[in-house]
């Protein structure tokens, strides 16, 4: 089999991959956002440890985009999919988010989810156009 057909298949099987990983990753930054909101509304330490932990889940998720992300491109050319996905937080926000666990800190959380939320559905979306574009 040539190699270029190889790399067609393995590029079709990685965007489905790809999608699978954005879903959850999706579904976890959600999460992280739901209980954020419970968080601004005057939750506990509880609400923002559950947050915190969603935001990891989504990290962890993201490493795992990341990574096929790069290898998706060794296999076909695309310039227009962005990479190098993150959780924009930084350990000053997530200590602030606990120790202060304010109306602020709180909403800064709050952008830096939706943020990367916007990023994903983003991703989705191209990742959707570069599936059709593959089962032409």
């Amino acid at each position: 089999m040539p190699q270029q057909v190889q790399d067609l298949k393995r590029a079709k099987q990685l965007v489905k991959e790809l999608l699978s990983l954005t879903d959850e990753a999706i579904h976890q930054c959600q999460g992280a956002r739901s209980w954020g909101f419970l968080d601004i509304l005057g939750g506990s330490t509880l609400s923002t440890l559950v947050k915190h932990v969603k935001i990891s889940s989504t990290k962890n998720v993201l490493d795992d985009i990341n990574y096929k992300m790069r290898e998706l491109k060794q296999c076909i050319n695309i310039n227009n999919m962005p990479e190098g996905f993150t959780v924009k937080r930084g350990f000053f926000a997530t200590l602030l988010d606990f120790t202060w666990d304010g109306f602020i800190s709180d909403l800064w959380m709050q952008s830096k989810i939706k943020g990367s939320l916007n990023e994903l559905q983003e991703l989705k979306s191209n990742l959707l156009s570069l599936d059709a574009q593959l089962n032409r």
